[in-house]
């Protein structure tokens, strides 16, 4: 799996960013959760089939998720 840090950022803690982030994916059909002290850390646990496409997608996701938390 991939374990991604997530900061704090603009008075918003990373606990409630990262939280932000996996209920956004959860609405975009895709899970992932959250680890790590204070669960600010994204855990990405892709299936065994994921290739370059959904790890684009996954990104663009992600991206969309961090940019509005």
């Amino acid at each position: 799996f991939i374990g991604m840090p997530v900061r704090d950022y603009d008075g918003v803690t990373a606990s409630v960013r990262a939280a932000s982030v996996v209920d956004r994916l959860r609405h975009e059909c895709s899970l992932i959760g959250r680890t790590g002290a204070g669960l600010s850390v994204l855990k990405i646990r892709p299936p065994l089939v994921f290739g370059q496409s959904d790890t684009i997608e996954l990104g663009a996701m992600l991206n969309t998720a961090l940019t509005d938390a």
